[in-house]
């Protein structure tokens, strides 16, 4: 079963911080690396931007040091490990 798009951006935008933490990058750095807007990555990590291009996810995940479907392949697993402990 597929989330609502609403609901997913939200697990795509806290998969995305998480990633970004868990590697040391700050919003600020990766705003450089993704050249994408620090306020904008903001939004999306938390869940303020209802629609994001996949462009955007895409500089994002290049920011971030990886392909795009590793990217969603990681948020999937993180929102399995989160909502089995208790609601991502």
């Amino acid at each position: 079963v597929y989330p609502h798009p609403e609901d997913y951006l939200i697990r795509v935008g806290s998969g995305i911080k998480a990633l970004r933490a868990g590697r040391g990058i700050t919003q600020k750095r990766l705003s450089e690396r993704a050249d994408v807007q620090m306020a904008t990555i903001g939004k999306i990590e938390r869940g303020e931007s209802p629609l994001v291009p996949v462009s955007t996810v895409y500089q994002l995940a290049q920011g971030l040091g990886m392909p795009l479907h590793t990217l969603f392949s990681t948020v999937e697993i993180l929102s399995e490990r989160v909502g089995s402990v208790g609601g991502m």
